[in-house]
């Protein structure tokens, strides 16, 4: 059980990495199925806009509504997802555990829609291994902000 007093960000796990396709080893892409392209387009442009600092993309947090807090968050999660399998994960540190894989996946999508889709159709660009408190890495804003707004843990997928 998760204690209510406890930050939100120390507290959540992503979910694992999405089931394979077809032949195994293909990584499913989020689409316009799994969210409106208008709301993707959205969260790119705020994690653009954010330049890779949390300050920046702390304030643009919070002046949304809890909803788009927790859908910006959703989707964050989503675009990392998809780096966390084969073939992405091939070309990590081989001693990296999957906390490892994962802040490499949010360091990847933290860098904002051009770095992202060129990892994405290049997977060699994967970073072999990211600093752990690497502050570019924007994944725990939203948890922070949905916390320090609406005083509840941001309960993702």
């Amino acid at each position: 059980m998760t204690n209510p007093t406890q930050h939100p960000s120390q507290s959540h796990t992503p979910p694992a990495s999405p089931e394979t396709t077809t032949s195994g080893n293909e990584v499913p892409r989020v689409t316009e199925d799994d969210f409106d392209q208008a709301d993707v387009d959205r969260f790119w442009r705020t994690v653009d806009a954010a330049g890779r600092d949390r300050k920046r993309l702390h304030a643009a947090l919070m002046s949304m509504p809890k909803e788009e807090v927790h859908q910006f968050q959703d989707i964050f999660i989503e675009m990392a997802v998809e780096l966390r399998g084969e073939p992405y994960t091939s070309h990590v540190a081989p001693d990296e555990s999957e906390d490892d894989i994962e802040d490499s996946s949010n360091w990847v999508v933290s860098q904002g829609r051009e770095q992202y889709e060129t990892v994405l159709a290049d997977p060699s660009l994967m970073p072999a291994q990211v600093e752990v408190d690497d502050p570019t890495i924007l994944f725990p804003v939203a948890f922070d902000v949905y916390w320090q707004r609406f005083g509840e843990q941001l309960d993702v997928m």
